[in-house]
């Protein structure tokens, strides 16, 4: 089975960006399996439509959240065999009706060549976002000097203020006067096992996202470093796509979201005109409180905007951020975890930067 590579269009400043490194396909009735927030998982024929080293486009008929876990069943290119690749949803637009656009993550980078007719000079990048989208606080924790000094150098072209602490105790006492948004810690430093060495900087006051990175090959044991409490695991050496990749969720606005401005479906009602403007004040404010409390670990605070913008948004003809707001806030109400609660969390905050 052959699948032509077509040009991308690129209509707007996003759409440009992924161009660079995504071919457009049509590649229909793909088994797309979806592990929902709730627990239960879904399986739906899609079909592709753009394909790069680190992402899947499909068009989904049902909304999915941000963060979830997915797996998709490609055939390769000659139909002889069928792979079965793993990731997470790093988009969900709504296009009309039921369909959504839904870009997939892979967990780890493939070559499209196995899946398309491309040509062999076709070139990829490894990441689908401009480096400035990643904008931020990152603490790298790890003894090693060589991988203290190459991290900086390979997050010089985003706007990442990364603080560096050669061991756990070094991370404390930066803890004491910084809170960043993601934490980069060895699971290869002599302070102990990783989950030890995570409860001392719970201890020492950090609630947020952790990410394990290790010599160590995790296939098999990825899962025992996520069920210790760990966010994700970062395997050295990392290139700085690794890298990239590994922190977008945590920090800034998901790069993948789409620039489309949102409008209430009261837009053309004279009479609520003012009263949208006011209440996008409102939202603003609401965002701002969130991205405090994401850095300071304040769940009771971050419950008590969403649950305002989920009672709210409806009302003022903001359905998508409505739903947002209610999984956000049903998330920390669970698990009383910001981390747990952080993919929904920040999907939710650069949604509401869209509303018009």
């Amino acid at each position: 089975m052959s699948h032509a590579a077509q040009t991308p269009s690129s209509g707007n400043p996003r759409a440009a960006k992924r161009s660079k490194q995504s071919y457009e396909c049509s590649i229909a009735n793909l088994e797309f399996t979806v592990q929902h927030p709730g627990g239960s998982a879904s399986t739906r024929p899609v079909r592709a439509t753009a394909m790069s080293t680190q992402e899947l486009t499909v068009m989904h008929r049902g909304f999915v959240y941000v963060g979830s876990e997915c797996r998709v069943v490609l055939p390769t290119r000659e139909g002889d065999e069928r792979m079965s690749l793993t990731g997470s949803v790093a988009e969900c637009v709504h296009v009309e009706g039921e369909l959504h656009e839904v870009v997939m993550q892979f967990v780890d980078p493939i070559d499209p060549r196995h899946f398309l007719q491309l040509p062999d000079t076709a070139e990829f990048q490894e990441h689908g976002f401009d480096p400035l989208d990643l904008t931020g606080e990152v603490m790298l924790v790890d003894d090693q000097e060589a991988v203290c000094r190459l991290a900086p150098h390979q997050l010089r072209e985003t706007r990442v203020d990364l603080a560096v602490a050669r061991g756990v105790d070094a991370a404390l006492e930066t803890l004491r006067s910084r809170k960043p948004d993601v934490v980069l810690l060895s699971l290869d430093m002599d302070d102990g096992p990783m989950k030890r060495v995570l409860d001392r900087l719970r201890a020492g006051g950090y609630q947020g996202p952790v990410i394990g990175t290790t010599v160590t090959d995790p296939t098999g044991g990825r899962d025992a470093i996520l069920e210790a409490g760990y966010c994700g695991v970062l395997i050295k050496p990392f290139t700085k796509e690794a890298l990239f990749t590994s922190i977008a969720k945590w920090i800034g606005s998901c790069p993948s979201q789409s620039d489309e401005p949102i409008y209430s479906t009261f837009r053309d009602d004279p009479s609520m005109r003012d009263l949208i403007g006011w209440y996008l004040q409102q939202v603003t404010a609401a965002t701002d409180a969130i991205r405090k409390a994401i850095k300071w670990a304040d769940v009771p605070e971050a419950q008590r905007m969403c649950r305002m913008i989920y009672e709210t948004a409806l009302g003022y003809g903001y359905r998508e951020v409505s739903e947002l707001a209610g999984e956000s806030l049903r998330q920390l109400n669970t698990t009383n975890s910001i981390p747990a609660a952080l993919p929904m969390l920040r999907q939710l905050e650069s949604t509401c930067a869209r509303l018009r």
